[in-house]
């Protein structure tokens, strides 16, 4: 598979100022100018390499240039660029001007288009292709590509210094004219305009967001799942060890989000709250893509709290009388997960079932189906896996029980959603079912169904002593509920439309009718209920003091993120660091919620911490951070795996994979760029038995003599030579970059007999030791090669005790360390392999391609053999950030690329 490279998003600037900037291997020079800075490029023919390409019976020329990237729109001619920074006033914004002198002319060139990259999954295989097209909009013009020599490409922070990127193009391109214009020189002048923004910002963090009237210690955390009326007594409170001793009922408050919200207080003596008294409150389920669990703080003490208070509604009957609402039942269930589609950013990757090729029917039960209105509107979510060239691709036909409702053609692999307007003849009490049949259109036709959702006329009648709807119309309306068992102090009536600030309302009730009067001048939302439905709280835990993590006067060089099942296996490491001099903070996970997202399970939340210790903590900043404990993409266990997340890692959206696990985007806190400005890793452990392992290898890998013989040789290790990439060549390159000294140990697939061969022999090669073990080739989350070279279940024959290697894998998804089934990566495996295998681990998460991972991995191999960066967390990211600027790869890897391990571990080098 031959290379494709992506731009650069605008704000994503690299990291290291000083390695990048010197780096440029093309011309340059600067000029000290207040308000100016001067570049010059310079390059000649001898700068690009040529090359033939057939691509589907045509002749195309690929152009590249020496440590350039190229540019990415699919079907758009793929020209080469190259980068530059520049460091900028805080308080200023820069503009480029640019003059470009003219060199050599080359007629009769058909440059390549850039390739779409495809992740095919409608044959329920993951495979990867490249499809190449010619953009009629770019080819048929008279236009050349780009249409300038140099522009800005964004703007960021790396810790603390904002620098401008400069990207220029030393060729232009007219597809119509199949001319290609080299210029041999670009002069790019920087002008700084003042901006008023200084650059400088200080993140602050408070779980309560009131201001002078925050409320004392000890809070109690209350946690639910439903929207609906909960209800905890006194003795909730007193067996979750929140004291009631002294508290004066009326000064109980409720916080959501920072914000104070009305509660009801039921007590017999308005100065005393006792096991049996209790308190009401309106809580709704989270909506995130994290968790359904949302968190309330509740405090005693200070002044009154808010409480619910009376709408001025009426019961006289005098509005209009409502015969129906507008029911909208949704049908979804979570059952797979499709990393690559929808293709936007923000989109839901969870699908229900497959429909191809039979018809498929899906159950949803109706209840109280009004015969007051016969309108029926369907929504429902697809999304295409199949995509030909011929038009269309899918045709579909809809049914409510057999009753035909639409039939549709559509095309691509993209989401559909139809809407559709039926009547209730078609349906009845009870089950139902929705059929979708996929009747081909250009075979084969592969769909996926995301959910559905069925509005129907529903009566005003209550199921389960509770009933919720919607008012869509303005004015006084009249309801009359039925179905209300219980009394009036049992009933209860409110506006939940603002669940942030309930309304109650006046009511009647007799004889299982309940009957109100309201006006709404707004979409509004009702819930009548009783003391059947009343919720219990999921969790009531009392949190007695503050963390202490917004405090200024903290101060670390290493941040220890971990859960609490792990404390004590980070309390080891961080003890371990110590006596090395470094000021260690070790932050639990609840902590940081509790502090940074209102208790609420978010990625976000750890991001905000470390920006805000980055930020406010003593100097200086911290560099490095590890995450303690395993994660899992699925964070809600849609696939009932019950693996359990320990750490969150952030789905990042790459080019090629869609939405992948990245632990780097935790570490970018200076700035709206993506470039990390912290060395990150984790320890993927998933039980405190594991994390002893893995620690007790790390801190036994620091006590190695580095006189050892076996620290010499280092391990390259390839697939067969295909059309992805010559990979012995790959690993021949890392090698050039040793010194005499090392021995370089290969085991090329190719060169062995059978595959157990070479697995014994690279088994062999790690068992007597070797300082890096490599690997470039083909590989999925849990092996290596599809002949299956090395697998997680050979970890078992590994038996390096006290000889534990470096492992980095330049392939596919070896790095998948959340991966919602239950498997460990490769990484991990060796990683957690007991008394042997690896100390650390580097590898991606995600896709990518040879001749970009061949980059990385020299820039790795130049940090730690001709550099004096022996550190691997930081060793990693100057490679990365290297390749990056230097060599034009992919801001994917950026993203996708983990460390596993402690980022602070100094690799033993021998002496």
């Amino acid at each position: 598979m031959s290379n494709k490279f992506f731009p650069l998003k605008k704000g994503f600037i690299p990291f290291y100022i000083f390695i990048l900037i010197i780096s440029i291997p093309c011309t340059t020079a600067g000029s000290g100018k207040s308000n100016t800075s001067e570049l010059a490029f310079k390059f000649n023919l001898d700068n690009f390499l040529f090359s033939e390409k057939n691509i589907e019976g045509g002749i195309y020329t690929a152009v590249s240039l020496k440590n350039g990237g190229l540019t990415d729109k699919p079907g758009y001619p793929q020209l080469p660029f190259k980068r530059k920074l520049v460091k900028i006033p805080d308080n200023a914004d820069p503009e480029i001007t640019f003059k470009a002198e003219t060199g050599e002319v080359l007629n009769n060139i058909d440059i390549v288009p850039a390739p779409e990259i495809k992740l095919l999954l409608d044959s329920g295989k993951q495979e990867i292709q490249q499809k190449f097209f010619k953009s009629t909009e770019a080819y048929s013009q008279n236009k050349s590509f780009p249409t300038e020599q140099a522009e800005l490409e964004g703007i960021a922070t790396i810790r603390g210094n904002r620098v401008a990127v400069i990207r220029v193009y030393p060729l232009q391109y007219n597809p119509s004219l199949h001319k290609v214009t080299i210029f041999k020189k670009i002069n790019v002048t920087v002008a700084f305009k003042p901006s008023g923004i200084s650059g400088k910002k200080t993140l602050k963090a408070n779980l309560f967001a009131t201001g002078e009237n925050n409320p004392a210690y000890p809070l109690l955390k209350i946690e639910v799942n439903e929207d609906g009326i909960y209800i905890f007594k006194g003795s909730n409170l007193a067996k979750a060890g929140f004291s009631l001793k002294g508290v004066n009922p009326q000064t109980f408050k409720l916080f959501f989000k920072g914000e104070e919200i009305p509660i009801i207080v039921k007590a017999k003596n308005q100065s005393k709250f006792g096991k049996t008294d209790y308190i009401e409150f309106f809580g709704k389920k989270n909506s995130s893509e994290y968790s359904d669990n949302s968190v309330y703080w509740l405090s005693a003490g200070g002044e009154t709290g808010k409480r619910v208070e009376f709408k001025s509604n009426g019961t006289s009957g005098t509005g209009q009388v409502k015969s129906y609402f507008t029911y909208n039942l949704k049908g979804e269930e979570n059952k797979e997960f499709i990393q690559t589609l929808p293709k936007e950013e923000g989109k839901d990757h969870w699908f229900w079932e497959r429909i191809y090729p039979d018809k498929k029917s899906f159950s949803f039960n109706v209840k109280n189906l009004s015969t007051a209105s016969d309108e029926v509107n369907v929504l429902i979510n697809l999304q295409g896996l199949s995509d030909d060239t011929a038009n269309p691709d899918h045709h579909t036909k809809v049914y409510i029980n057999n009753n035909l409702i639409d039939d549709f053609d559509w095309d691509g692999d993209v989401e559909e959603s139809r809407a559709i307007t039926t009547t209730t003849e078609v349906m009845k009490e009870g089950a139902n079912t929705l059929t979708i049949e996929p009747t081909g259109g250009t075979a084969p036709d592969y769909i996926i169904l995301n959910n559905f959702t069925v509005s129907y006329p529903a009566s005003f009648k209550a199921v389960g002593g509770e009933l919720y709807f919607t008012e869509k119309e303005n004015g006084l309306h009249s309801y009359n509920i039925n179905g209300i068992k219980g009394n009036k102090g049992s009933v209860e009536v409110f506006d939940v439309t603002d669940s942030k600030n309930i309304k109650a309302l006046k009511f009647k009730i007799k004889r299982y009718a309940l009957k109100f009067d309201d006006s709404a001048s707004a979409e509004t939302e009702y819930l009548v209920t009783t003391a059947k439905k009343r919720n219990s709280p999921l969790k009531l835990e009392v949190k007695k003091e503050s963390s202490g993590l917004l405090s200024a006067s903290n101060g670390a060089d290493y941040i220890i993120i971990t859960h609490e099942d792990f404390y004590e296996q980070a309390k080891s490491l961080a003890q371990f660091h110590e006596a090395e001099g470094m000021r260690v903070k070790i932050a639990k996970i609840n902590d940081i919620y509790d502090e940074f997202s209102y208790g609420f399970y978010d990625p976000q939340a750890i991001k905000d911490f470390l920006q805000y210790a980055y930020k406010n903590w003593e100097q200086p900043t911290p560099s490095y951070v590890l995450l303690l404990g395993d994660g899992n993409m699925d964070y809600k266990d849609y696939l009932k795996s019950g693996i359990k997340s320990f750490i969150p890692t952030k789905l990042v959206r790459t080019s090629l994979f869609g939405p992948t696990p990245s632990d780097t985007w935790y570490a970018c806190v200076d700035g709206e760029d993506n470039i990390p400005d912290l060395y990150i890793g984790r320890i993927a452990a998933s039980s405190a038995n594991e994390a002893d392992e893995i620690i007790n290898k790390i801190i036994n890998y620091n006590s190695f003599s580095s006189g050892e013989a076996w620290l010499k040789n280092i391990l390259f290790v390839a697939d067969n030579p295909d059309d992805a990439g010559d990979f012995e060549v790959s690993n021949d390159a890392l090698e050039d970059e040793l010194p005499d000294t090392y021995t370089a140990e290969k085991v090329y697939l190719k060169s062995f007999s059978s595959v157990l061969q070479a697995k014994n022999s690279l088994v062999s090669i790690i068992n007597s030791g070797a300082l890096i073990t490599t690997y470039f080739g083909h590989g999925a989350v849990t092996n290596w090669a599809a002949e299956e070279i090395f697998t997680t279940k050979d970890s078992s024959l590994l038996s390096n005790k006290d000889k534990y290697t470096f492992l980095v894998t330049l392939n596919c998804l070896n790095g998948y360390f959340a991966s919602a089934y239950d498997e460990k990566s490769l990484g991990e495996e060796f990683l957690k392999t007991k008394d042997s295998g690896a100390v650390a681990f580097w590898g991606p998460t995600g896709l990518g391609f040879n001749n970009e991972y061949e980059e990385v991995g020299k820039e790795l191999f130049s940090t730690i053999f001709s550099g004096d960066t022996t550190i691997l967390g930081k060793a990693v990211n100057e490679s990365l950030i290297n390749a990056y600027i230097n060599k034009g790869v992919s801001e994917d890897y950026l993203k996708d690329m983990v460390f596993l391990g402690d980022p602070a571990l100094k690799l033993k080098k021998p002496e």
